[in-house]
């Protein structure tokens, strides 16, 4: 487990740091994928993400191929966004 400083959301309390990887063809298989992004921080990798282009450079971009994934974002994180 890496050592992180937990931060609370949305007035809860802090959850253990932790992350899971999956990979492209996982995405790309799945039948729903949900994604939830909280803070402004994310603005500029949120933009990427889903305007720019899809690239192993940005792992997550393959949810542009994906049509049951489903983003969850907060009016900070989407704030750079052009076609929302």
């Amino acid at each position: 487990m890496p050592t992180c400083v937990p931060i609370p959301h949305w007035g809860m309390p802090p959850v253990r740091c932790q992350s899971t990887t999956f990979d492209n063809i996982s995405l790309l298989a799945a039948r729903s994928v949900l994604v939830a992004v909280p803070e402004k921080r994310k603005a500029a990798a949120v933009k990427a993400t889903l305007e720019g282009p899809v690239t192993p450079d940005r792992p997550a971009s393959i949810l542009q191929r994906q049509s049951k994934a489903r983003l969850y974002l907060d009016r900070q994180p989407s704030s750079l966004l052009d076609n929302i």
